[in-house]
């Protein structure tokens, strides 16, 4: 991820971690020690580096369809 994504700093690629293991926005916060709002900033944020349009697709789904085979093949 911080490979094809270099703009991503280290707890936005953790974020994208959790997203692309199934974990909601509340878990994460929990998991993080942090707040709800503060999750769903860093969520508005990832979006934006990775020019995701919501209307195009969620940024969970862009992140499955993106790195399932990276994440098979290690």
């Amino acid at each position: 991820m911080s490979l094809e994504h270099p703009e991503l700093n280290s707890s936005e690629v953790i974020i994208c971690y959790y997203l692309f293991m199934g974990f909601k926005t509340k878990e994460i916060s929990v998991f993080l020690n942090t707040s709800v709002r503060s999750v769903e900033s860093k969520r508005y944020r990832i979006r934006n580096k990775l020019n995701v349009n919501k209307e195009d697709f969620k940024l969970v789904d862009y992140l499955i369809e993106n790195f399932k085979n990276t994440a098979t093949s290690n």
